[in-house]
């Protein structure tokens, strides 16, 4: 059943007050992030995508959300993670303006954000091309952790188009769960580390 806007608007502002309550230049939190998900009844992921969410957006701008919810009825929660890869803040702006105006769902935004920013690794065939220092391989596991992470984001939505994540037996399930808390674990560490590219060493002639 579709969640009326008054509830779309309050999961937002909870998730914004629940990312609130870790501190976000942590790399890891875990400790605070199993507290807080046993105190609210809700998986580790959903903490840690509500931890994004306070790191992305400021309280001024869950005010805006929530008035695009009021003119649009289709935008919820589940929207919100499927543009936290895009870092030009107008571009996340233009992307949840045009779910509102489209009407899409959090699958159909995520679809157009992937066109836009297309993963470069093509699967098969060679080798992924890897960074020519630790500041690239940084910057590497960091979006190809985010990538995985949005993947399962989607595999938990649960629309006419998706796979549904309950139909998966037990021990692949939670060996989903196990492998979205080490992806978790990476990204933020990646995203926690602060390197200077090396500049390129000159051939002696």
């Amino acid at each position: 059943m579709a969640q009326s806007v008054a509830e779309n608007i309050k999961k937002i502002r909870e998730m914004y007050e629940l990312g609130r309550g870790l501190p976000l230049k942590s790399a890891y939190g875990k400790a605070q992030a199993a507290t807080l998900a046993t105190e609210k009844n809700v998986g580790h992921g959903t903490v840690y995508r509500a931890k994004q969410f306070a790191r992305m957006f400021s309280k001024k701008d869950v005010d805006r959300l929530c008035k695009l919810c009021r003119d649009g009825n289709s935008l919820s929660w589940c929207h919100l993670p499927m543009i936290f890869k895009v870092k030009p803040e107008q571009e996340r702006w233009n992307l949840l303006n045009l779910a509102v105006e489209h009407g899409w769902s959090a699958r159909e935004l995520a679809r157009e954000v992937d066109k836009r920013y297309p993963n470069k690794r093509k699967y098969g065939g060679g080798k992924p091309k890897m960074a020519a220092d630790a500041a690239g391989l940084v910057k590497q596991i960091s979006r190809t952790s985010e990538s995985w992470l949005r993947f399962d984001d989607q595999l938990r939505l649960e629309d006419d188009e998706g796979a549904y994540r309950g139909e998966l037996p037990i021990a692949l399930r939670d060996a989903l769960r196990a492998a979205y808390t080490a992806m978790q674990d990476l990204n933020e560490a990646a995203e926690s580390v602060q390197l200077q590219p090396t500049r390129a060493k000159r051939k002696k002639k």
